[in-house]
């Protein structure tokens, strides 16, 4: 492959507007806020597979890396604007210049690594719902893909220049940037190699986005929990279009004489890009903690709504919430109704004739109750009836005395 040195772009006029140009509190403002998101997404997931679940697979270890990676990306560029990432190109001293290429040559193997590093964990997580042989060897195939086209990415990103160092160290290259001898790799070759990169990273975002269609298609589940986790898992095209908005730009990049300036979007899509692909990936292991939610709204509205004079009565049984009185006054503490249904079989059991005629009788008691003490403790309606003969029914209620 041919080497040249690359050219110094011409100076352009520096007037005080160019001067003072700067975009990146915009910058920052983007990849930031996206990157918080991300953390808040991932720490989510942690706390549902390590307190809910009792359980960090393979697929956890990998987002870690890729969390902590996309952190230390934003961290470099944040470090970056500080040098003058955000200004125009020659708005900035030349050792800013060369600290700022500096940054971004790590920064550009760290994205690289983390991307795949989220696609590892998405393949991961795909095997523990693939049923089907194929489906498994197809992944894991994918797998062995990923890695070796993560070293294959990360190889022009530290070769490009001849010795490493003149990436960022331009007194290592020849005339007018440098007084050295290095080389660099030819511009449109390079250019090439990211374009070609950035589509396959596309293709695999989209391949990782459709692929739970037919695997979760096949599993014995009811229609609406196939939709409902088809819709979730295929949040990865969020990726998608991250990675297919940034390849155009990457291949226009290489245009850019400034590349500090209006150019610097670039990095952020790179952050983009690897943040969306990190809370899509992970919303999925979401599911527990959405499902909880719901049940304990749930619960709070009917016991809002009986505290307004609905008339609602009875145990919400709820094996993560334990057992929650609803109240029947508005402004009194009072008890509630339970209700437990018992089906032909249990009678049956319990020596009745199993056919919907037995006599019941009826135990009437009006213990206090404390919303507290009971969520720890168990209540005296959920203890067997003492004494019968097992066709009773208990019914606890508070009585006002006016």
């Amino acid at each position: 492959m041919a080497l040249f040195p690359r050219q110094a772009p011409n100076i352009p006029a520096l007037t005080p507007e160019y001067l003072d140009f700067n975009t990146s509190p915009h910058l920052l403002s983007v990849s930031g806020g996206l990157t918080a998101l991300a953390l808040l997404v991932f720490l989510l997931r942690a706390y549902v597979r390590t307190v809910m679940l009792r359980v960090f697979g393979v697929d956890d270890a990998l987002m870690l890396v890729a969390i902590i990676l996309a952190v230390t990306v934003f961290a470099l560029f944040v470090q970056g604007t500080h040098y003058g990432i955000g200004k125009h190109i020659f708005a900035i001293s030349p050792q800013q210049f060369s600290s700022v290429f500096y940054l971004l040559f790590w920064q550009g193997l760290l994205v690289v690594s983390a991307v795949s590093f989220v696609k590892l964990s998405i393949a991961f997580f795909l095997l523990r719902l693939a049923q089907r042989t194929q489906y498994r060897r197809f992944l894991y195939g994918v797998v062995v893909f990923l890695i070796l086209f993560t070293f294959v990415s990360c190889g022009p990103i530290i070769f490009q220049y001849r010795p490493v160092a003149a990436a960022w160290n331009f007194s290592l290259r020849p005339p007018p940037l440098g007084t050295g001898t290095g080389k660099c790799m030819d511009i449109n070759v390079f250019g090439k190699i990211g374009v070609f990169n950035s589509s396959i990273n596309a293709f695999t975002d989209v391949l990782f986005a459709a692929l739970p269609i037919p695997m979760i298609w096949t599993l014995k589940i009811n229609f609406r929990t196939k939709t409902s986790l088809i819709g979730i898992l295929s949040l990865g095209f969020l990726a998608c279009f991250a990675a297919i908005y940034k390849t155009p730009l990457q291949y226009h990049f290489f245009e850019d004489t400034d590349p500090t300036g209006h150019g610097a979007w670039f990095w952020v899509w790179q952050i983009i890009e690897l943040t969306l692909g990190i809370i899509s990936a992970s919303l999925p292991s979401l599911k527990p903690l959405f499902n909880w939610f719901l049940e304990t709204a749930k619960a709070f509205t009917t016991n809002s709504r009986s505290r307004t004079g609905t008339q609602n009565s009875g145990f919400k049984r709820n094996s993560s919430l334990n057992y929650f009185k609803s109240d029947t006054f508005k402004s009194k503490n009072d008890g509630a109704f339970e209700l437990a249904s018992v089906t032909a079989s249990e009678r049956t059991e319990n020596g009745g004739t199993g056919r919907g005629r037995d006599m019941y009788s009826v135990k009437v008691t009006g213990e206090g109750w404390d919303a507290e003490k009971g969520r720890y403790e168990s209540d005296e309606a959920i203890l067997p009836i003492q004494g019968g003969d097992g066709n009773e029914i208990m019914v606890t209620k508070s009585v006002v005395v006016l």
